[in-house]
């Protein structure tokens, strides 16, 4: 090979180390490439997550650096993008108090109700006018800028969403399940100044409304309803066989209304119930009633949790419950009423099971603390009361028993016949009760056995009883509780299991004061007995309490 051969075979190979020297480089900037970008991707995710609202590169005094700036610029441009994807802006509305805003804002809740993408309608800052009620449909939510800078009143500042209600009716209603309303006010307005707004009177801020259909998961956080002065502020309304369950309401802030919150149960058969309210207040003139539950519907199990309940004066009561199917659990709430006279609380004869605690001030409670012993304010106002402990069945202990006959035990009386009743022996059956014999009960005819007290004391001031006794046996719906209930039937508890262990069978009920309970227990098929017991209110059972002597002689 010649010089010139090698020089260009020379050249040949340089240029080829060369083209894999860059092919390699090309790979590893393609890598790189790749890799930068899915830093990009959650760096953006980053701060969309933390930035959730314009911010100036310059934010509270605080002087940031380029990179900074960089970031902050490149968040408010992805914010924008993401917010044409995930939110439905109210397109028309003008929010400056005067222009009606409602058909496009209406508007944008049907379109939200129809879409399966974008569910959330977000009203910017500004103060919206309608004039007719705004209809929340199953699955939507309506969420603001907040309510301003203040939890008293209404201020147009800090970049809030005010819901400017000029009209008769409420201002919204909810119809659908799994709706919400977010971070706004919502007012009776008077504004425009010289307009029919200032002598129109609003039925409510938000009505959350089941006609013959059931409205269950509604939510309201971070809400100011503010002015209803001639209506309620917010009402869970059950009508026509309807229902509200599974409200989420938290935050909330009610300013001057005449009733504060209303659930209703309207008719029989409606329900409103399990609905949950966290925090928040009820202030300012509420001229009627703070909170009101009404029947005769099934409204009960609704809990209040954290609220606080504290107008200077209503003319009725800060709490109202009434109907027999009604009732309340207001869990660590203030009450307080700077200038009541009257009872700050007010349930009605036919409500029971009611719980209240929490600080209570200035004046009492006017209820049956018999039917609600967990009513349990203690003030210098008012005590809470539990039923006494004691055990009026005579001869619990089943003292007592002739050897010659051993179907008669003091105290108790049989109906029934063809039975033999026989002392358990400690050995074959350890007590569960110190001193209280366990008995066995044969039967041998297909007739049902009762065993009951042989007398009662009466105890006029209660309508409530709880009685029951501890069963064993190996057969299923041996021995079951029973007593007259409160409208002459007679009702039963439920049955033993037969799972061959101890079964406590009882229940408390209601009951006619003018006849009485009349408790027994009904026995089908053989069973062992033990610790019977009966207390008149509405508390757990006691077994193994005794009566005034537990000898039975």
């Amino acid at each position: 090979m010649n010089q010139t051969s090698r020089q260009k075979a020379n050249a040949q190979c340089i240029k080829n180390i060369l083209l894999i020297v860059g092919f390699i480089i090309c790979s590893l900037c393609l890598v790189l490439l790749h890799r930068n970008t899915k830093l990009i991707r959650q760096l953006q995710r980053k701060v969309d997550t933390v930035c959730v609202a314009n911010i100036t590169a310059e934010s509270d005094g605080v002087k940031l650096g380029d990179d900074a700036n960089y970031l902050l610029e490149y968040k408010k441009e992805s914010y924008d993008q993401s917010t044409k994807s995930r939110y439905l802006n109210v397109k028309g509305a003008k929010g400056d108090g005067i222009t009606d805003d409602t058909k496009a804002i209406q508007r944008a809740l049907n379109q939200a109700a129809k879409n399966k993408k974008d569910a959330v309608v977000l009203l910017q800052k500004g103060r919206f006018l309608i004039t007719k009620t705004l209809i929340l449909k199953g699955g939507v939510t309506l969420r603001g800028q907040g309510y301003g800078s203040s939890p008293l009143a209404i201020q147009f500042d800090a970049g809030g969403t005010f819901i400017m209600y000029c009209g008769t009716e409420f201002a919204i209603q909810v119809r659908g399940h799994s709706a919400a309303i977010e971070s706004l006010a919502v007012y009776d307005s008077k504004y425009p100044e010289g307009s029919e707004c200032e002598n129109t009177k609003g039925a409510g801020g938000v009505l959350v409304y089941a006609d013959n259909r059931l409205v269950e998961s509604f939510t309201m956080r971070n809400v100011l309803i503010y002015y209803f002065t001639e209506g309620t502020a917010l009402k869970l309304h059950a009508t026509n066989g309807g229902g509200v369950f599974y409200s989420s309401v938290e935050n909330i802030r009610i300013r001057h209304a005449k009733i504060g919150i209303h659930l209703d149960a309207m008719e029989e058969g409606d329900v409103v119930n399990n609905n949950h309210f966290h925090d928040g207040a009820i202030s300012g003139g509420i001229t009627d009633v703070g909170l009101l539950v009404t029947g005769p519907g099934a409204c009960n199990a609704n809990h209040f949790n954290g609220m606080s309940i504290g107008p200077p004066l209503t003319s009725i009561a800060h709490v109202y419950v009434s109907g027999s199917k009604t009732n309340v659990v207001l869990n660590r709430v203030r009450l307080e009423g700077t200038e009541m006279t009257t009872p700050l609380v007010i349930v009605e004869d036919d409500s029971y099971d009611n719980v209240m605690n929490g600080v209570l001030g200035h004046t009492g409670i006017q209820a049956d603390l018999n039917r609600n012993p967990e009513i349990t304010f203690l003030t210098n106002k008012m005590a809470g009361i539990h039923p006494a402990p004691s055990n009026l069945f005579w001869n619990a202990p089943f003292h007592g028993i002739n050897s010659e006959d051993s179907s008669s035990i003091p105290g108790w009386k049989f109906t029934g016949s063809d039975f033999t009743v026989n002392i358990v022996s400690s050995s074959e059956e350890p007590m569960l009760y110190a001193d209280h014999n366990i008995i066995s009960i044969e039967k041998g005819t297909l007739d049902t056995l009762k065993l009951a007290p042989s007398e009662l004391s009466s105890s006029p001031i209660h309508s409530f009883c709880t009685f029951g006794i501890y069963a064993k046996s190996d057969t299923a719906n041996s021995i079951s509780a029973a007593m007259t209930f409160k409208s002459g039937s007679i009702i039963s508890s439920s049955r033993h299991s037969g799972s061959g262990n101890w079964e406590f069978i009882g229940m408390s009920s209601l009951f006619d004061k003018m006849n009485g309970p009349n408790p027994f227990f009904s026995l089908k098929e053989d069973v062992m007995v033990t610790a019977p017991f009966f207390s008149y209110g509405r508390s757990p059972a006691k077994p193994g309490a005794e009566f005034l002597s537990g000898s039975g002689k």
